[in-house]
This record gives structure tokens, sequence and C-alpha cells, in this order.
């Protein structure tokens, strides 16, 4: 859920003016397999961002919605866009993240003394 919930974030914090979407039951080369693996209950996804410390009143809004595709499940979780970024954690849930409090999904390497100068 951790690598959810930090993909969620880095939508909510993307500069754009539309909603964000996550496909769950279609393989990278883009065929639909369905939902063969654990699914997310949007329910579940809600208490977990619930359970986070964010820094500001504004938080990611979600929805997950199941369409049918040749007689497969395939689950949707929208990220609704929000005119709020950036959303991010207080201090003290850094953490949980082992990196960043406003999460991105490349792995960024401090500058060195070297590179400063």
């Amino acid at each position: 859920m951790a690598a959810l919930l930090k993909d969620i974030m880095c939508f909510t914090n993307t500069v754009h003016d539309r909603d964000c979407y996550i496909v769950f039951g279609v393989n990278d080369a883009l065929e639909i397999v369905g939902m063969k693996a654990l699914r997310r209950r949007q329910a579940d996804i809600i208490d977990a961002l619930d359970k986070l410390s964010f820094a500001s009143v504004h938080t990611p809004q979600i929805a997950v919605e199941t369409i049918i595709i040749k007689s497969t499940d395939i689950d949707v979780l929208i990220i609704y866009n929000t005119g709020q970024t950036s959303v991010y954690l207080k201090s003290h849930m850094v953490r949980c993240w082992q990196d960043a409090s406003i999460p991105t999904t490349k792995t960024e390497t401090p500058p060195t003394t070297e590179m400063r100068k």
C-alpha cells in the first residue's frame, strides 16, 4: 500500500489540469489480463490516506471504478485534479517514505560537495 500511496502523492503533485489514472488489470504490453492480484478497495485507499498527516488541509481525492472489457474486470484508480499543489506530509511523517516529504517517482541524489562548487 505504501508504494500506491506514494504514486497517488506523485500524481497529486504534478502540475496539470486533468485527472490522473492508474489502471489495474492491463499488463505492460497493454494486454487486458484482468484482476488476478489483490484488488484495491476505494475505502481501504481512502482510509490509508486519512491516516497520513498532511501539512495542509488539502489531501488527494480518489475513486476506484471497475470497468468490464471483453468480459474481464479492469480496476481504474482515479486521482482527481486539484489546484492545490504541493500536497505534502508533515516532517515527522518523512520516515514512512524514507526519502522525502514530497514524494517523487525518481530517486534523487543529494548534491555532493563537489557538485555544489
